[in-house]
């Protein structure tokens, strides 16, 4: 099932705000720790209709970001709807990681080096070559006060 994280959260009956214990519907991560690259296998719980159905059933719902109701799609034995749910590329990609490379990069350069790196950056956006097809941004990206997703396939590109 493709859709973004809201059409994602009401499909698997999981809270939709990121501000939530554990914001993942796809597993249990704690919200804390979704950075944690050092995270092992054994230490990600995956969400499964056994383990949610146990939850709802143990009225602990709540506590793992679950609305605390029957899923429908539990009545099918072969479909894990959590896993079965994938991010589309515009919400995922586009605006939620490559999004958060810049404005990280950004900031990291400007905390280690100052604004004069910042705009050494926008300057050297601003100095590649016109080619058909792919914007320029002649004013570098601080003049930007919101990016839509095509901007940011550009930017990618």
């Amino acid at each position: 099932m493709l859709g973004d994280l809201p059409e994602n959260a009401a499909v698997t009956l999981t809270f939709n705000s990121v501000n939530c214990h554990h914001p993942c519907h796809k597993c249990l991560v704690e919200r804390e720790k979704l950075n944690n690259v050092e995270l092992t296998n054994d230490q990600i719980i995956l969400r499964t209709p056994e383990n949610m159905r146990c939850l709802v059933e143990q009225n602990s719902a709540q506590q793992y970001s679950l609305h605390d109701m029957k899923n429908i799609f539990w009545n099918y034995p072969q479909l894990n709807i959590y896993l079965s749910t994938i991010p589309d590329r515009m919400h995922h990609l586009d605006l939620g990681l490559f999004n958060y490379q810049v404005t990280y990069t950004r900031v990291l350069l400007k905390e280690l080096c100052g604004q004069i790196a910042v705009d050494e950056l926008d300057n050297r956006l601003a100095k590649i070559p016109r080619f058909p097809g792919l914007k320029i941004f002649k004013n570098g990206l601080e003049n930007i006060k919101r990016f839509t997703a095509n901007e940011f396939r550009n930017m990618m590109k």
